[in-house]
């Protein structure tokens, strides 16, 4: 399994091993396939959350 960059996996999808998946879509399904693009707002989205949540972890691994 390869995913790329701003590849969001939805709940319950299963992705395959050994299956190459793009950049900027959604993924979802049993087994895993493309739903659609994303959007660029999206994909900005994906990058905040991300850096929230390591934000976030260095907070609490702080305390």
């Amino acid at each position: 399994m390869k995913l790329a960059e701003d590849t969001l996996v939805g709940a319950a999808a299963l992705v395959l091993p050994g299956v190459e998946y793009p950049a900027n879509v959604l993924l979802i399904g049993a087994p895993a396939r493309i739903a659609r693009p994303l959007t660029e707002g999206e994909r900005q989205e994906i990058r905040l959350n991300a850096e929230r949540y390591v934000s976030l972890s260095r907070v609490y691994e702080a305390a």
